[in-house]
């Protein structure tokens, strides 16, 4: 079974799941795996057994769920015949949207760790005071969801006007993805989704593996834009390379390069010592460390820095010999003289006395 889905005005829909189902006894049971629409909001449901009577579901977070040929019940859908080793073409929908629904999330982008802090903002079209909001983080692929939080928790609008209730703006700041269930893992492509549940009896058990299962009437909107999750919110000095040939003295430049686990982001600080390869004598490379990371670095993790070997206030002068660079980070809250974590470079450069 094949088709296209659109969402008026002949726009067409991707991320819209399609479904096959088939009557078995009194229960409507699914058929074969679902499909979700491509970029061109077109489907393929493949694998289907010879057999009249299949009706076709059309679903999609934010539009009101459709079955084929546009009924609003899987038992008023229209009957579709399915012939061995043939394809049943122009099963199409357009789908509309949710009344009173969660309009939109605005957009998150960016990476995200596993221990970090998520602002999320969302809208509705009318004023709401009852209900209650949930809050998913949806995968690339369409097929994932990760429960994050029910929105008031355990307590529903109509009793929490401290929660912003009557209000068309939302908002809630998610202090960790580690807590989801199941528990996230780490990835790109990630997506908010934000539901409302009009009642305030707020099932949402059912729906932590599956949305569409969930009981009662819901309105759905999904983030532009997509996240990274990383495992965790500490910078990691992955590899530092600096020069291992020729000879270095006072006044000469250093180059460093290392690369960091995560972007570095303004507020992030690192430090640099030259030390020595019997690992007794360490001499710091900058006046002041640490260094607060120049606007080019901000996003990046992969950077270059050029160190002066000379005498000045609070820098040691290095005597002649073979060094490693140490390379350290520091948060903002950490406090000195405290890092983070560190990396060494491989291989040692010379020092000369001038």
């Amino acid at each position: 079974i094949s088709g296209t889905v659109w969402e008026g005005f002949g726009v067409s829909l991707p991320g819209v799941t399609v479904q096959a189902y088939h009557l078995s006894g009194s229960s409507w049971v699914t058929v074969g795996a679902a499909d979700f629409t491509d970029g061109d909001g077109v489907y393929q449901l493949t694998g289907l057994p010879a057999s009249t009577g299949y009706h076709v579901m059309f679903s999609m977070p934010g539009y009101v769920t459709q079955y084929w040929a546009n009924k609003a019940t899987q038992a008023a859908a229209t009957a579709i015949t399915v012939v061995s080793a043939d394809d049943t073409p122009d099963i199409n929908a357009t789908l509309v949207p949710n009344a009173d629904m969660v309009t939109t999330v605005d957009a998150v982008t960016g990476i995200v760790p596993m221990d970090g802090t998520l602002n999320v903002a969302w809208h509705t079209d009318t004023p709401l005071t009852a209900g209650s909001f949930f809050i998913w983080v949806r995968s690339s692929s369409l097929a994932d969801w990760y429960e994050v939080k029910v929105f008031p928790w355990n307590d529903p609008l109509s009793r929490r006007a401290s929660h912003r209730a009557g209000f068309t703006e939302w908002h809630y700041t998610l202090d960790h993805l580690s807590g989801t269930h199941p528990t996230i893992v780490v990835g790109t492509g990630y997506q908010i989704v934000v539901a409302w549940e009009p009642n305030d009896t707020g099932t949402w058990s059912a729906a932590v593996s599956d949305p569409t299962n969930a009981s009662g009437p819901m309105c759905w909107a999904t983030s532009p834009g997509s996240i990274s999750v990383t495992a965790d919110s500490v910078l990691d000095i992955t590899a530092v390379t600096a020069p291992t040939t020729g000879e270095y003295t006072q006044g000469d430049d250093l180059t460093v390069m290392f690369t960091t686990s995560i972007p570095i982001v303004a507020t992030d600080q690192f430090g640099y010592w030259a030390r020595s390869s019997n690992l007794t004598s360490w001499y710091p490379l900058q006046a002041a460390p640490p260094v607060t990371v120049p606007g080019s670095w901000v996003g990046r993790t992969s950077v270059s820095a050029t160190i002066t070997l000379a005498t000045s206030p609070g820098v040691a002068w290095i005597p002649a010999g073979t060094y490693q660079v140490v390379v350290a980070y520091r948060a903002a809250g950490t406090a000195a003289p405290d890092y983070d974590s560190w990396g060494t470079s491989v291989g040692t450069f010379t020092v000369v006395e001038p």
